[in-house]
């Protein structure tokens, strides 16, 4: 008997220990640590509004950090798409909706905070911009020495 119960709860912890959390799916990990990185902006999409447009190479300083806490750190701003922009945007990030919220920099919207789609597939996380016509930037994850 005292056997048949110990096989019992072994296989009831082996159960527990090897189901993945819900809220966790292959595309998005939100409860992946590995989120929380330094991401390097590699590649820019600004269709010309036909659907043609596909993402270039770019070279450029602007990272995003994402830290521990729910917090970013956006080298660049968010609030246009010039590569070479180098201020400073802080913001937090909604890891279940997959959105970062800042406060707005547009002085002709009345919102107090913007936010911005982000998807994380693997190394590689792509930040969706409010455009007419797709726009948006693809980041690299940094490989820290």
């Amino acid at each position: 008997m005292k056997r048949s119960l110990l096989f019992l709860f072994a296989f009831a912890s082996l159960l527990i220990v090897s189901c993945e959390n819900p809220e966790c799916d292959d595309t998005f990990s939100v409860c992946s640590p590995e989120v929380e990185s330094i991401w390097l902006l590699t590649e820019v999409l600004l269709d010309p509004g036909d659907g043609s447009g596909t993402f270039q190479p770019v070279t450029s300083d602007r990272q995003l950090t994402f830290f521990a806490d729910g917090a970013f750190l956006s080298i660049g701003s968010l609030c246009n798409l010039d590569v070479n922009d180098a201020e400073e945007i802080t913001g937090t990030i909604n890891y279940e909706d997959g959105q970062l919220m800042f406060l707005n920099c547009f002085p002709n919207m009345s919102a107090e905070m913007l936010l911005l789609p982000f998807t994380v597939t693997n190394d590689e996380l792509i930040l969706s911009f409010n455009c007419d016509e797709p726009c948006q930037f693809k980041y690299q994850r940094a490989i820290l020495d």
